[in-house]
């Protein structure tokens, strides 16, 4: 009970700072990851249910502690029973059942494992929120990138344009090099008007999951670079991760229900004191005529039928040997996934580096063919091709910064702890 009111405390402490976070961050003219994630904690109307969900069976604890409600009986001699002091009018007689002694307290104890394996479900939920936000918000920060970087090559192309120009001017080109210009500006263009369109989906899903209005722009304020394996801090499953207390919390409860059981398979006691009026005689006059009688009752109930007691004992036993094989499995899988993810990472990490050194390459073949051009009749067909191969190559990068953040985002899904 003392962790539980402290993880209250802790979480009560954490949602102030978040939404203290969130207001500030939020008021500036741009977004950062850190404050959305904020946003989301503090505005997660799925959380504040799984917070009421855990606190509700909490308080089950408390209803199954007490002693069962005592049976009270009453009897009336329609025909009263004669006997030797006078006739049995009425009869009243009250049974309380008495519980083993520590039962009350298992009973308390399974309720309250049962109600601690949902402790964790809003920090499983926020594993997978956090996932998707980053996942969303570094799809964003790719889209604008190349969105740039279609209006730096936008740019060039014009100003290869405007040469083109004076190159016809002065008779030493031909129109078709503008028409070839301006084929590859449209495609730009439209490339770029793509682009934007893209964008919609990762808006909507950055402003669904941080409760942002929904026509809300997102302001990337935020810059990433490209991301390597040993970048990536321990890329180990932590042992705090929820799932992994789930599965204790888990554990924990069969073993109370069988310390249960075990208290459920001893004998039942029961006391009671019955109260009888006696009506007086009138044929006689015994010593005691009328007297009323008073019987106080017990009763004892011996399960000698062990073999349902023995079969919930074996239905607990097996359920804490499948938990542990969920157990084992959600450490392969997520060592899979984190293989997986640091993979993506070398992948990346090589497709930038193979890119960039084809980009240099470009770029001096570029500046020779550029001076050529202007220099002589010289035509401009390779000059476009290599200023679109740039642009690909350079696109291929930005994919792989993102690819490369979203991997580590998938590692760090691993990496979290309970106290989110």
């Amino acid at each position: 009970m003392l962790m539980q009111t402290t993880m209250n405390k802790i979480y009560k402490y954490l949602l102030i700072i978040a939404c203290g976070i969130a207001v500030g961050v939020n008021s500036l003219s741009g977004q950062r990851i850190d404050s959305l994630i904020s946003l989301a904690w503090a505005n997660s109307d799925k959380v504040r249910a799984l917070e009421a969900e855990y606190q509700a069976a909490r308080s089950i604890g408390q209803q199954v502690d007490a002693y069962p409600d005592p049976e009270l009986s009453l009897g009336i001699g329609v025909l009263p029973v004669e006997t030797r002091l006078g006739p049995q009018r009425l009869r009243l007689g009250a049974t309380q059942m008495i519980p083993w002694p520590g039962m009350l307290e298992a009973k308390r104890n399974l309720a309250e494992a049962i109600a601690e394996i949902k402790s964790v479900d809003a920090s499983q939920y926020m594993i997978e929120v956090v996932f998707q936000l980053k996942r969303s918000y570094f799809q964003l920060y790719g889209i604008r990138k190349k969105s740039k970087l279609y209006e730096e090559q936008i740019e060039i192309l014009n100003t290869l344009k405007d040469l083109a120009t004076t190159r016809i001017e002065s008779g030493n080109a031909r129109l078709s090099d503008i028409l070839k210009i301006e084929s590859r500006l449209i495609e730009l263009k439209g490339m770029k008007d793509q682009l934007t369109i893209s964008e919609s989906f990762p808006i909507y899903l950055i402003n669904r999951y941080s409760y942002r209005d929904m026509e809300e722009d997102v302001k990337i304020s935020d810059t990433f670079e490209l991301l390597t394996s040993a970048s990536v801090v321990n890329p180990q499953i932590s042992d705090s991760h929820p799932q992994l207390i789930k599965y204790q919390k888990m554990e924990a409860a069969a073993q109370e229900s069988i310390a249960l059981t075990d208290y459920q398979a001893k004998p039942k006691i029961g006391v009671g004191l019955d109260y009888i009026m006696v009506g007086q005689r009138s044929d006689a006059l015994p010593d005691g005529n009328g007297r009323d009688i008073i019987m106080p009752m017990g009763k004892v109930s011996i399960p000698l039928n062990k073999k349902s007691y023995n079969f919930k004992r074996q239905e607990e036993r097996l359920k804490i040997e499948a938990i542990d094989h969920l157990e084992k499995d959600f450490y392969h899988e997520s060592t899979r996934e984190i293989l997986s993810a640091q993979n993506k990472i070398d992948q990346a990490v090589n497709a930038y580096n193979w890119n960039e050194a084809i980009i240099n390459n470009n770029m001096t073949t570029i500046e020779l063919i550029r001076t050529a051009y202007t220099s002589s009749e010289a035509g401009i067909e390779e000059l476009l091709d290599l200023y679109m191969d740039n642009i690909r190559r350079e696109m291929a990068q930005i994919d792989a910064i993102v690819e490369s953040q979203i991997a580590k985002a998938s590692i760090e899904k691993f990496q979290t702890t309970t106290s989110f």
